[in-house]
């Protein structure tokens, strides 16, 4: 069947098209070299400041853009000088690894720091509680060697008896193994001095004894 045409009806005009509604105009190649000039010198000054050492962050927010057209457009850029670090954030931070450190959770620090996630408490604090624990089990083996008993440095720390036993443990094979590590390097090198010179390491090992005894 043929498509029946649908006439407007009486006093109401008919509906212009949106192209013929709208004109959009088009800018002219002046207009379009202005604005590559203009875009150029931009990115241009965007450049020359960061590579004086501005960061990406506070140049995006000066011109409008994100970090990551920023550093798009100072891809291959290098710095000359080195952004300066916020005081505020620097001292803030160290107060936080000092903290977390003592033993405060990551939930609590960024709660009270207003951050909306503990990831950032973590990578604030990497390594701290590793650095931290390597140093008190330092104290508890040197306060041990010198005659303190299991129990009582058990009561100065806050851990059990058990694993002040169990870091004296670890602390001792730590040194044995290395002290096995020397002795077989020594070895090895007695050998090597015994096989150049044509003495046997008996020999050698006198040698050096004598040597370590003259003032």
């Amino acid at each position: 069947m043929p498509r029946r045409l649908h006439r407007p009806s009486a006093g109401k005009k008919p509906v212009k098209s949106s192209a013929s509604a709208f004109k959009l105009k088009l800018p002219d190649n002046e207009e379009i070299k202005r604005r590559g000039q203009s875009l150029e010198q931009r990115n241009t000054e965007i450049r020359k400041r960061y590579v004086n050492g501005e960061t990406q962050v506070s140049l995006a927010g000066e011109f409008s853009l994100t970090p990551s057209g920023i550093s798009l457009i100072c891809k291959g850029v290098k710095q000359k000088v080195k952004p300066k670090r916020n005081s505020r954030f620097t001292e803030r931070n160290a107060e936080i690894r000092r903290r977390y450190a003592e033993g405060e959770t990551m939930k609590a620090l960024a709660e009270e720091f207003g951050f909306g996630h503990e990831n950032s408490i973590c990578s604030i604090c990497k390594g701290v509680r590793k650095e931290a624990r390597a140093k008190r089990d330092a104290k508890i083996m040197e306060r041990y060697l010198n005659g303190e008993t299991q129990t009582s440095l058990a009561k100065v720390f806050g851990i059990s008896p058990s694993r002040v036993f169990q870091i004296c443990e670890e602390s001792i094979h730590k040194k044995n193994q290395r002290a096995d590590e020397i002795k077989e390097a020594y070895r090895r090198k007695l050998g090597e001095l015994a096989e150049e010179f044509g003495l046997s390491q008996n020999a050698i090992s006198k040698i050096c004894k004598a040597i370590e005894r003259k003032p």
